[in-house]
């Protein structure tokens, strides 16, 4: 499920997902997400009355961070002396 917040004034304040939406845009099974967020890794996730929610921002983020930190290959610039 997807939802988004808006203020009074119709403008959109955060895109959010539930768990099963920040394992589809991921990649990464709802239960390694559980397994994440019981030992504190992975991407930011919140609960509010009770309900977890993830910022579609924080997944995009993470999996930025994610992908820094193993890519390999690809084109390497070497600059003319």
């Amino acid at each position: 499920m997807q939802s988004s917040d808006t203020d009074q004034k119709g403008t959109e304040l955060t895109e959010r997902v539930k768990i099963d939406g920040a394992s589809e845009i991921s990649g990464v099974p709802v239960g390694t997400l559980r397994f994440y967020r019981a030992t504190n890794q992975g991407p930011r996730s919140y609960t509010v009355a009770g309900r977890l929610w993830y910022d579609v921002a924080d997944l995009e983020a993470w999996l930025d961070e994610q992908k820094a930190q193993s890519v390999r290959g690809g084109l390497e610039v070497v600059q003319a002396r």
